[in-house]
C-alpha cells in the first residue's frame, strides 16, 4: 500500500462527491456520515483502518480516523466555463501496459471532470482510447480509481498493470503518442483500493 497515493485519493474522492451528496441513499434518509468532523455522506469505495465508529440516537455515523486528512472542496460556481474540446489542437489518449495484468485483479474507472468515461479491468487486452472529446481547454480533473475484483486471490510485486495518459495524434488510423503525461501503476501485491489524480492541461 502506497500511503501518499491513498492520501491523494481521499482528498479527490471527497471533492468529486461534494456536489452529489443529496443524491445518495443515506442523505435521502436523513442519515449523515462524518469522518473527522467532515460530512462525507455518499462517499464510496474507500477503506479506513484503525478507526472508531460511533452511531448516535438518530442513526448518524461519526468516524474518528487518526492519520487521515479529510478535506471537502466545492467547485466555485462563478468560475468561468472552459472552452469546448473542439478548440483543442492536441489529442489526448488513455492506454494501458502490463505484465501478467490478470494477476493484478483490479477493476478500474476513468473519471474526467466528474463524468465516468470508461471502466475496464487489469485482465483486459491493451487499451488505447482517445479521450479528447471529454476534455475542455485548460485544466481538467482526471481521476483513475482501482478496486480489487471478487476473484482476486493475492499476487506478487513482479506482476503489474499501468494506466497511462498521453498526448499525441492519429496517423494511418493509429494513435501516435508523442508525450507521456501521467502514469498510474498497480502491483498484484496491492491489496487496498487505490486512486490517482492528475490535472490535465489541455491545449
Amino acid at each position: 500500500m502506497h500511503k501518499p497515493t491513498m492520501r491523494a485519493a481521499l482528498l479527490v474522492g471527497i471533492i468529486l462527491m461534494a456536489g452529489a451528496v443529496a443524491s445518495s441513499g443515506l442523505a435521502a434518509e436523513g442519515i449523515i456520515v462524518k469522518i473527522n468532523g467532515v460530512d462525507v455522506t455518499g462517499l464510496s469505495n474507500q477503506k479506513f483502518e484503525g478507526c472508531t465508529v460511533t452511531f448516535d440516537d438518530k442513526g448518524n455515523v461519526d468516524i474518528k480516523a487518526p492519520g487521515y486528512e479529510i478535506k471537502k472542496v466545492v467547485p466555485d460556481p462563478a468560475a468561468p466555463t472552459p472552452e469546448k474540446s473542439a478548440s483543442l489542437s492536441n489529442h489526448y489518449y488513455i492506454f494501458t501496459d502490463s505484465k501478467n495484468g490478470g494477476k493484478v485483479g483490479d477493476e478500474y474507472a476513468l473519471i474526467v471532470n466528474d463524468s465516468v468515461v470508461k471502466k475496464f479491468k487489469s485482465k483486459d487486452d491493451m487499451i488505447v482510447e482517445d479521450i479528447t472529446e471529454y476534455l475542455k481547454s485548460g485544466s481538467n480533473l482526471v481521476l483513475i480509481t482501482a478496486v480489487k475484483s471478487d476473484s482476486y486471490g493475492g499476487g506478487s510485486m513482479k506482476d503489474w498493470f499501468r494506466v497511462i495518459i498521453g498526448e499525441g495524434h492519429e496517423e494511418d488510423n493509429k494513435a501516435v503518442i508523442k508525450k507521456t503525461l501521467h502514469k498510474f501503476t498497480r502491483l498484484a501485491s496491492d491489496t487496498e483500493p487505490g486512486q490517482s489524480v492528475y490535472t490535465l492541461k489541455a491545449k
